[in-house]
């Protein structure tokens, strides 16, 4: 029941369409430019198979593996990337396939030199891995916000009332362009730690049966996994997020705006359900999103314990 007198809140929940909604070049193909355009000079990690057929080039009649650069390891990812949205980059790394790269037990040869092989990928695999992690907040940190950017006069009038702001971007564009001061960002942003991966979560013995057919490459493919997951219980355990969710009880209004609802991110939602009595609630969507994808968040949400209604806003 909703009393009068009493002031309610508005809770906005922001992810990158946002940034990209206001022209800011906040993509996964941007950080790949990022990657093209600072990794020029680095060292050869990786492997691809050799187009020479040469004796030189093969143990055991094996064909030897040499190495590549960065920007193919990234490309390996976004190959694997299945749609538009950070969500879809961040679940590929989850579920990488190197099964082009690494020998099986399917193969022909023996195992120890199956294993040979593969100790030699994986190691530049995870030499790959550890930088695509390390330059992801170098990226973040250079992404400039500046007066060309222009700010929607719809989102400065939803943004006078009582409100509270839970941001997964990593930019200060809320702060910088409408002068917000209680952004919570939950996974970082541009003047602190960053928060970075998926959220396919290994089990912490990493005997996952997904890898135990490649010899000598199991245990790390299971590591690398867990080195670009997403620790997201811990993340709401913190005092800080624990705050900010006992903050939102006077919630009435829940607006969603360039955010894609990946399953990474979902505990944070149920959460949110839980600390506001959602049946007084009506939670808005962005109508630049279609039908189909709109019915499909509801969907989700209603999965994470909402009880109240469903409308769209336009900016």
């Amino acid at each position: 029941m909703i009393y009068e007198g009493v002031v309610m809140s508005d809770l906005f929940i922001i992810g990158n369409g946002f940034d990209r909604a206001h022209g800011m070049e906040t993509s996964y193909y941007n950080f790949h430019q990022f990657i093209k355009d600072n990794c020029k000079n680095m060292p050869y990690t990786g492997v691809v198979e050799l187009l020479s057929q040469d004796s030189e080039n093969k143990i055991d009649g094996m064909i030897v593996y040499e190495p590549i650069e960065y920007l193919d390891f990234f490309q390996i990812i976004i190959d694997q990337t299945d749609g538009p949205d950070w969500k879809n980059f961040e679940d590929a790394l989850g579920r990488l396939d190197f099964s082009d790269v690494l020998r099986d037990y399917g193969t022909d040869y023996d195992t120890d030199s199956i294993k040979y092989l593969n100790g030699r990928s994986i190691e530049s695999i995870n030499q790959a891995i550890l930088t695509v992690k390390e330059m992801f907040p170098l990226w973040v940190k250079s992404i400039l916000i500046d007066n060309q950017i222009k700010k929607k006069d719809r989102i400065q009038e939803m943004l006078k009332g009582s409100h509270y702001i839970l941001n997964f971007n990593y930019t200060d564009t809320l702060e910088k362009l409408y002068g917000e001061k209680n952004v919570f960002h939950i996974h970082g942003n541009q003047n602190s730690d960053i928060i970075f991966g998926h959220g396919n979560y290994v089990d912490e013995e990493f005997d996952n049966e997904e890898f135990e057919i490649y010899p000598g490459a199991d245990l790390y493919l299971n590591m690398m996994k867990a080195e670009l997951k997403k620790p997201v219980d811990r993340i709401i355990e913190r005092a800080e997020t624990q705050n900010f969710l006992d903050s939102i009880k006077d919630v009435t209004k829940i607006y969603s705006y360039g955010f894609s609802y990946g399953s990474v991110d979902l505990p944070y939602i149920v959460e949110i359900c839980r600390r506001i009595d959602t049946y007084n609630v009506t939670w808005y969507f962005n109508d630049y999103s279609s039908d189909y994808e709109i019915k499909k968040y509801q969907e989700i949400v209603k999965k994470c314990g909402f009880k109240g209604y469903f409308s769209t806003f336009h900016v």
